[in-house]
């Protein structure tokens, strides 16, 4: 069988292996909870917070002075397990404390870091401040952590609908086996973009449902582009003794510069918003990218190798059952033969 793609990667003939990823990946993702703890973020532990106040509207060298200053109180205070964030982008008059507090066991000592914050400060900053900045701090919140529980019941009834979504419009569009293909590399990237999450450790919050969001289209959507260019490979002569994994090697080939392009683009927008949005946003831009990178690797490398074999299978069967067929109807005529 000739190839319209002569330098292909044969991935395909790996497919077993790509299919055993999202598994490894998600024992030893696992393992890792098991031995360390999941990295849970601050949405799902009690935490209390409170705002440090500057007075005035600073400059951006002041601001990363009154940062810097504020870390080393903290450390010096014995606080290890906190996040500081802005107060708003473009009104740098102000930062976010936010300390683990489990149990509420830490709010003398947090009223003692208050108390420091207001009279060290600014003394530690003011060679680096032009300002007339006075810090105060505002009141102690708790935060009620949310149930992870409930999260997982939500998400997992969304997965599945949106799951049954994806096989319904790919059967419907294409065929069966391209319903069953894309709920199963789906399932696969999803399973997949959790495992990394908690692999590499990044805390998880609520605002990962929108990585998950961002991954499942973006699967859907690259699944598509590669399906309408299969689809066109079934239906021309030149493509009629090519094998499944020959169609898949030209339908990524022709488009997966566009593939590219969209990925590359929406990286580069998503670094951007991090690195001028401040690390209130790392946490969740990094899960993103990570679905995006997963929603790639599923649609050109997973999908394509179970749609190939399944296709395959497909075939196979219809050509069994239409042999079948002829064989009954020649067996038919010569019973007819024999009572004539």
């Amino acid at each position: 069988m000739k190839s319209h793609n002569t330098n292909k990667i044969d991935y395909i003939s790996k497919f077993k292996y790509w299919m055993l990823l999202p598994i490894v990946v998600l024992v030893v993702a696992i393992v890792f909870g098991a031995i360390w703890g999941f990295n849970l973020d601050y949405d799902f532990r009690n935490v209390t917070t409170f705002n440090v106040k500057f007075g005035t509207t600073v400059s951006q060298s002041e601001y990363k002075a009154l940062e810097t200053n504020l870390n080393t109180i903290m450390k010096e205070d014995g606080f290890a397990d906190y996040r500081i964030d802005r107060v708003g982008e473009g009104a740098q008059n102000g930062l976010i404390v936010k300390i683990v507090n489990t149990d509420n066991k830490l709010d003398s000592q947090i009223d003692t870091l208050k108390s420091d914050i207001e009279t060290k400060l600014y003394t530690m900053a003011q060679d680096s401040i032009e300002s007339s900045v006075v810090i105060n701090t505002s009141e102690k919140q708790d935060n009620i952590p949310s149930s992870i529980g409930q999260l997982v019941l939500l998400s997992s009834v969304a997965i599945l609908c949106i799951i049954a979504f994806v096989f319904f419009y790919n059967w419907i569009r294409y065929n069966l086996v391209a319903g069953y293909t894309s709920s199963l590399a789906l399932l696969g990237g999803l399973a997949l973009h959790t495992a990394l999450l908690l692999v590499t450790r990044i805390p998880l919050n609520l605002n990962f449902v929108v990585s998950y969001f961002v991954m499942t289209i973006l699967s859907v959507l690259f699944a598509t582009i590669i399906n309408n260019s299969i689809k066109g490979t079934l239906k021309e002569d030149k493509f009629a003794k090519s094998s499944n994994a020959d169609r898949v090697y030209y339908a990524v080939g022709k488009t997966k510069n566009i593939l590219l392009i969209v990925t590359t683009m929406l990286i580069g927008l998503l670094l951007a918003i991090m690195f001028f949005g401040g690390l209130s946003f790392i946490y969740t831009i990094l899960s993103i990218i990570v679905g995006i990178f997963v929603a790639l690797f599923i649609s050109t490398i997973f999908y394509t190798s179970l749609w190939s074999f399944w296709y395959k299978r497909a075939k196979d069967n219809r050509l069994k059952k239409r042999i079948e067929a002829e064989n009954n109807k020649k067996d038919k005529k010569q019973d007819d033969k024999v009572l004539v």
